[in-house]
């Protein structure tokens, strides 16, 4: 079993399916999230685990859905140079030009299966049986973490 200290993870494309609703202004209307993975962030929480979630689009909804859930938020297009302990760090990522070097900065890495291609690809990288969107946290939860 592995035992990280902190977690990051992307938002489009892990805890939602990447896709984006938008109105007829160009206004982001919503994202999907799965209720599944508020249930295991706060599980991880209550061990002791540090949730990040990461992304480069700064739409005001996904901070107050962070808060809701009690994980903190960030704001970059350079999740690499997020400050923690990389030693001790799990990241998730989709996306190659967005993830690269976070999920190789990290001592554990996963891309759910959706992910880029060349993600899938790297040996380095863990490949997850479920898309992004589909409870990525709450199988990484009870599968990956706590089986």
């Amino acid at each position: 079993m592995i035992k990280p200290k902190t977690i990051i993870v992307d938002v489009d494309g892990v805890l939602t399916d990447a896709r984006q609703y938008i109105d007829h202004n160009n206004a982001k209307v919503f994202k999907r999230f799965h209720c599944r993975d508020i249930s295991a962030m706060r599980e991880l929480k209550r061990h002791g685990i540090k949730i990040i979630m990461a992304s480069a689009d700064d739409w005001p909804g996904v901070k107050k859905w962070a808060k809701k859930v009690g994980v903190s938020f960030e704001y970059t297009r350079e999740k690499h140079n997020i400050y923690t302990d990389w030693d001790t760090t799990l990241a998730i990522g989709d996306d190659y030009f967005l993830d690269h070097k976070m999920l190789h900065r990290a001592k554990w890495s996963y891309v759910p299966l959706d992910g880029n291609h060349l993600l899938i690809q790297d040996p380095e990288i863990i490949t997850l049986p479920i898309r992004g969107g589909e409870g990525t946290m709450d199988y990484l939860c009870t599968s990956v973490l706590y089986r």
